[in-house]
């Protein structure tokens, strides 16, 4: 037999291995160090399991009490009535108006531990937290506010039956469709009655065209155009309809375009989206969409306008000097979805940026009416013989189009091109199409030379009635006392025209 007494040592593994087997004494340790250990590892689960027992226990209680403390705000806020009453008891002895719609009225109330919402007229009668939890127990106070009279106070509180746990709620709400709350507790009461604002009637909210104007395109015989009607309130079941109209000064037409119509269009959502064609063909001016939401089993039909304008077209203005008369220009101007007779407004600007810089101007043929082609032709002729070679923008306007021309100027023929005077010199400097010049020499000149240069050398010149005046030679004029007055004549002979520059010359005397 070993002797395990004091002062052996003891190798484990050594026993373990032994073929022959734990001893007794050896067990009992394992066991006690084993029964140690599990005991912590218990201890440990059964407070995390407590723990969260009661953590879910507490977010139970709070989110019972905060979906019922939120329903009762939503539903307070927008009502038009508010009665405090003692208890649910109460609500039969209440005074009402008959006629009232009964769905508008309603209950909030608390009875055995529960709160409840009921509506007048429906035998339901709701438990708010029915569905989330049965183990809450509620205590529900309303209070009139002691600070303003459309507030109204509640104090909750929820209790878990089971754990014990709680949780209380305090909310003030204003209420914003009425001046006071009416109180019939005793100072405080666990029922509430009050009323709800009538649904606003079915109404067109928006009609959105796309695209809102019409233009043509000369590839396109329709326009199609989008329409999207957005309505409120309007019961399932309905449908859309739509003409289109001409506006006919503050009046409808009494017939309907030649554009189908739509009918019977099913409304979904509180909304439709429909194409329609319209044609290229029609004159331009204000048109209308009607648009008509009908439900004849809720005897529903509301209507609404959408105003839609055809805008003439100009595609594009031609000018050309007419041959052998450039002081005449002819004007045409391509039109589209115009009328004939439609009578456009014409105007030359020097300046396209400056409506005040206009420019005289008379028609020599035509005028401004659209024919029956669609164009506009005429002749212009400039009232004013300065304008004459200046760059020039015509603008026409149809209705609501408006379109500029290229950059043009008319000529008028015959011009001198170059004219210069000696000694002295002329003021203004000179210009083709400026006729009036004045030069001033001085007291002892007795002749002065005027050389003028023509445009074309196939016109002639005269000079104070002389005939001999010749292009680019200087004509020698003699002076007479304090001023002369010059005149140089281009002579157009094929077309039977001239122009006339005027010089005057004066003679400075000098000081005194």
């Amino acid at each position: 037999m070993k002797n395990y007494g004091r002062g052996i040592k003891y190798n484990l593994s050594n026993m373990i291995s032994d073929v022959r087997g734990l001893g007794l004494i050896e067990l009992m340790i394992v066991l006690a160090l084993l029964s140690i250990t599990m005991g912590i590892a218990y201890t440990f689960y059964t407070f995390g399991l407590s723990t969260f027992s009661i953590g879910e226990k507490q977010v139970d209680v709070q989110q019972n009490a905060r979906m019922v403390a939120d329903f009762i705000t939503r539903e307070l806020r927008v009502a038009e009535k508010i009665v405090i009453l003692d208890s649910y008891e109460d609500i039969e002895e209440l005074e009402i108006d008959e006629s009232l719609e009964e769905y508008r009225l309603h209950y909030i109330y608390l009875k055995e531990g529960s709160v409840f919402y009921e509506q007048m007229g429906e035998p339901d009668i709701r438990d708010i937290v029915e569905n989330i939890s049965g183990e809450i127990e509620f205590d529900l106070e309303f209070k009139k506010s002691e600070t303003r009279e459309n507030l109204i106070n509640f104090n909750l509180d929820a209790v878990n039956i089971e754990s014990g746990r709680t949780y209380s709620l305090e909310t003030e709400v204003m209420a914003l469709n009425l001046e006071e709350v009416e109180d019939q507790s005793d100072g405080s009461g666990s029922a509430v009655f009050y009323q709800i604002p009538a649904p606003p009637e079915p109404y067109i909210e928006s009609i959105v065209l796309s695209p809102q104007v019409h233009e043509y395109e000369d590839s396109e015989e329709t326009h199609d155009v989008e329409i999207t009607v957005s309505t409120h309130n309007v019961p399932g079941g309905s449908t859309v309809n739509a003409e289109f109209r001409k506006l006919e000064g503050e009046d409808e037409s009494s017939e309907v375009t030649e554009v189908d119509p739509v009918s019977d269009l099913p409304v979904e959502d509180n909304y439709a989206q429909f194409n329609v064609d319209v044609p290229k063909d029609l004159d331009y001016g204000h048109y209308f969409f009607r648009v008509s939401v009908v439900n004849e089993s809720e005897d529903v039909e509301i209507s609404q306008r959408r105003y839609y304008y055809i805008y003439p077209q100009i595609y594009d203005i031609h000018i050309e000097k007419k041959p052998g008369e450039p002081h005449f220009g002819t004007v045409t101007i391509e039109t589209g979805g115009v009328p004939p007779g439609t009578e456009a407004d014409i105007v030359l600007l020097e300046d396209p940026e400056d409506e005040d810089s206009v420019v005289e101007f008379s028609y020599h043929s035509g005028g401004p009416e659209v024919n029956e082609d669609g164009d506009i032709i005429f002749e212009i002729k400039l009232e004013n013989d300065e304008d004459y070679g200046k760059d020039l923008i015509l603008v026409a306007t149809i209705g609501k189009t408006t379109r500029n021309s290229e950059e043009f100027f008319l000529e008028i023929d015959p011009i001198l091109e170059d004219l210069t005077v000696d000694p002295g010199a002329l003021d203004p400097v000179f210009d083709p199409y400026i006729q009036d010049y004045t030069v001033e020499v001085v007291v002892e000149t007795e002749n002065i030379d005027i050389t003028p240069t023509l445009d074309d050398l196939d016109h002639t010149l005269k000079i104070n009635d002389d005939d001999d005046a010749n292009s680019g030679e200087p004509v020698s004029i003699e002076l007479v006392e304090d001023e002369t007055v010059i005149e140089i004549e281009v002579i157009d002979t094929v077309e039977n025209l001239s122009r006339i520059y005027t010089v005057t010359v004066t003679v400075s005397k000098g000081n005194d």
